[in-house]
């Protein structure tokens, strides 16, 4: 499902799997920290994911929720907009790659998981590179301090952001 904004569908689809209430307010709750819970019939799944503003890498990270639900014949998966994090497991899904479609749900929800660290290391390696850029900007000696104040604020809140959403 992309987008939260269909409550009752969303509900409905819960309701179909036997997803209990409890469970149902975590996937619309965006503000919810990461967790991994099982119950008797599924395990819930909750982390976020991340992407730049592809204008401008310093802008503020933009954050999502993604929230999976594994049980033994479905997975079923929950993100707040429409973005292309999972293209690349719904091709893989389409071509059956790795014969992805004759495995159990639990090789699923690890190619997801996998997926989702490749987003965190994209991130960490983004602001790897801005502070190594601003380190280069420290020893020039004809640098803006203005600019670089900013630059460093900016690293340390998409830093911040990103160890928040792991721990």
């Amino acid at each position: 499902v992309k987008g939260l904004q269909d409550t009752e569908a969303i509900r409905e689809i819960c309701e179909h799997f036997e997803i209990n209430f409890l469970v149902l307010q975590d996937i619309l709750n965006t503000r919810y920290p990461a967790k991994i819970e099982e119950h008797d019939k599924y395990t819930v799944v909750i982390l976020k994911l991340f992407r730049f503003n592809e204008a401008n890498k310093e802008a503020e990270l933009h954050e999502q929720q993604l929230s999976i639900i594994q049980g033994s014949n479905f997975l079923l998966t929950f993100l707040e907009e429409d973005v292309p994090f999972f293209d690349n497991v719904s091709a893989a899904i389409q071509h059956d790659t790795l014969r992805i479609r004759t495995r159990q749900t639990d090789y699923l929800l690890s190619v997801l998981l996998n997926n989702a660290m490749a987003n965190y290391t994209l991130v960490v390696n983004s602001i790897d590179d801005g502070l190594e850029d601003l380190e280069e900007n420290l020893l020039d000696i004809n640098c803006d301090a203005k600019d670089l104040g900013g630059h460093i604020q900016s690293l340390r809140r998409q830093y911040l952001q990103v160890k928040k959403a792991v721990f």
